[in-house]
């Protein structure tokens, strides 16, 4: 038995459909998705959804489905369309049908299967204990502790958006890495394979190209966020959360106001970050 473990896909339906295509090379039998499938490029929200509906044997919801679930529950008020942050996000809600709320509200939060006696495995988007707690290789402590909260042998983990495979004793955790929004400095999406061959697991991590340049033609590259996550791609390092940091560091607000967010936008545009 093949199966495909996919995880952040973030609305890059470029990355996503080299996915598939690749899976479907590869034969798989089944295809898990940790979750994060939309948010940050919104453009084909709606696409990816039906995508991932259609071709998800397991799926469980990130915290990027989370937000558009407290957003449909009112915990956010106005908040998105007020504050120039959060546009990509509210552009991504708006792309969002009543169906698609409903199929995002029936998302588990994890998922545990069993295929036989020595290959069970739980499905988690960042960790057992939250959705947006990141699993780092570093992390050793945290992903001791993690392993040895679940009965399972295979703790499936994305969020990060790098890849990893671990054995501790005989446990075993794996991030797919991300699809469509990853730090490697290439042009490619990430997911993984285990295989099954009786008792026998291999896991192959793997790295599928993509047309990044045809994808930034459909992307609203006025929008500074969606900027700032094309150039991650490109020069490999997390500008997004760089940028969140800066503001917070220098103006200690949050939500940021526009003024501030706008003026840092700016900045980084001469200094030629984006």
């Amino acid at each position: 038995m093949k199966i495909a473990v996919l995880s952040d896909i973030h609305g890059n339906n470029a990355a996503f459909d080299a996915v598939l295509a690749d899976i479907k090379n590869e034969k798989a039998d089944q295809i898990l998705i940790l979750g994060d499938s939309i948010s940050d490029f919104p453009q084909a929200t709606r696409e990816v959804l039906d995508q991932v509906r259609n071709c998800g044997t397991f799926v469980i919801r990130g915290n990027r489905e989370k937000y558009m679930i407290d957003q449909s529950n009112g915990e956010y008020g106005n908040t998105w369309q007020k504050y120039e942050q959060f546009s990509s996000t509210l552009q991504t809600w708006n792309q969002l049908r009543e169906d698609d709320i409903r199929y995002l509200k029936s998302l588990p939060t994890q998922i545990s299967i069993t295929y036989s006696k020595n290959f069970t495995l739980r499905m988690v988007h960042g960790s057992p204990f939250a959705e947006s707690e990141g699993l780092l290789e570093e992390k050793t402590a945290l992903i001791s502790r993690a392993l040895k909260s679940i009965p399972e042998r295979i703790l499936l983990c994305g969020h990060t958006h790098l890849q990893m495979v671990k054995q501790i004793g005989e446990k075993t955790i794996i991030n797919p890495g991300s699809v469509g929004n990853n730090y490697i400095k290439e042009s490619s999406a990430q997911y993984a394979i285990i295989d099954q061959n009786n008792d026998d697991l291999s896991f192959v991590m793997k790295k599928v190209p993509y047309d990044l340049e045809s994808f930034k033609r459909t992307c609203d590259m006025n929008n500074i966020w969606v900027m700032l996550c094309i150039k991650s791609i490109e020069d490999g390092i997390n500008y997004t959360m760089m940028f969140l940091d800066e503001a917070a560091r220098r103006w200690n607000l949050w939500p940021i106001p526009n003024k501030y967010y706008n003026a840092l936008a700016d900045e980084w545009t001469k200094k030629g970050v984006v």
